[in-house]
């Protein structure tokens, strides 16, 4: 089992939503869910915090896409910001993944054939 950092975790720009997508769809929140679940599978047998999953979704959107999410959501969403990724990286995803957790931090596990029996801390 490997703990992966911010920088190393792989997201398809595929799975990135566009400024079209961000502007017209209502879920926002669900397009984000299905973007993130499609990057744990990317990142399969592989452990990952889940701050450092939408840190590194939020950098690649910039970077991609040049969208500044929080404006985006701000204007377009009935949900604010913080609460869509709370959720997203809290009960929203984690029942649809095997989450781990710890007494300090939340952990993504992406999915894949290897069982986790226990959880070293990063060395980061």
């Amino acid at each position: 089992m490997k703990y992966i950092a911010k920088e190393k975790i792989y997201i398809d720009p595929k799975y990135l939503l566009t400024y079209y997508q961000m502007t017209t769809i209502d879920n926002i929140e669900g397009a984000l869910k299905e973007s993130f679940l499609n990057i744990l599978a990317d990142n399969s047998g592989l452990i990952m915090r889940t701050a450092d999953l939408k840190n590194k979704y939020l950098d690649s959107l910039k970077q991609y896409e040049n969208i500044e999410i929080e404006s985006l959501i701000h204007k377009y969403s009935k949900k604010n910001y913080v609460q869509i990724f709370k959720n997203l990286t809290g009960s929203n995803v984690k029942n649809t993944t095997n989450l781990l957790r710890d007494k300090n931090v939340n952990w993504y596990y992406g999915k894949g054939n290897t069982v986790i029996f226990h959880l070293l801390k990063p060395s980061v």
